[in-house]
């Protein structure tokens, strides 16, 4: 997707603004929002049409979701309240609302797209990449599976176990640790090999 969306990772949009450590306020809107502006700019010369892509989100990312989302939600409007002036729109959208604007957009000014020769994005023979999708890592899998069972029938046991004995939080502590554990496994990154 790297070179779908112009950028030099899948995350550019949220490294960029890290809201996390450097939180917006009335005194630095107006950087972050030209420093959106920079970006969008940046970022449209990959696409053909006027409508781009922003991907608001990536692994790990939203520590701090309500501080995040309140951040972007100052910039969004400190954009919005200089559209005119900066010649940028910004809008909050699904998917489904992005790609319906952009074969409008495309249909009435007749954009071509570059298509793919036939086949498949994801091979399914050995090759150079993404071989071994499917197959690789099977005890990591076995792992997961079994993990996940385990975690399952411990967090079953525990709610019924509250109900009739004081635990204490070493229980949940460790109930918790698995959890985690479990999540990072079945990472896309882990789990697929």
């Amino acid at each position: 997707f790297t070179e779908i969306l112009g950028g030099s990772t899948y995350c550019d949009w949220i490294t960029e603004f890290d809201f996390e450590n450097n939180p917006v306020t009335p005194s630095n809107v107006a950087m972050w929002g030209r420093q959106f502006i920079t970006k969008a700019k940046d970022q449209s010369l990959w696409y053909k049409t006027p409508h781009i892509l922003a991907p608001w989100g990536c692994d790990f990312a939203f520590q701090k979701a309500e501080l995040m989302f309140d951040s972007m939600d100052k910039v969004v409007a400190w954009v919005q309240g200089n559209a005119a002036i900066n010649n940028v729109n910004v809008t909050y959208s699904t998917l489904s609302n992005y790609y319906d604007a952009l074969w409008s957009y495309a249909q009435t000014r007749h954009v071509e797209w570059p298509t793919v020769n036939g086949g498949d994005f994801f091979p399914y023979e050995v090759s150079c990449w993404w071989t071994g999708y499917y197959t690789s890592r099977t005890e990591l899998k076995g792992y997961v599976r079994k993990g996940e069972a385990v975690s399952r029938a411990a967090e079953s046991l525990y709610a019924f176990g509250r109900l009739l004995y004081p635990l204490d939080k070493s229980s949940y502590d460790n109930l918790y640790q698995l959890r985690v554990a479990n999540g990072y496994a079945q990472h896309h990154d882990a789990v697929t090999g």
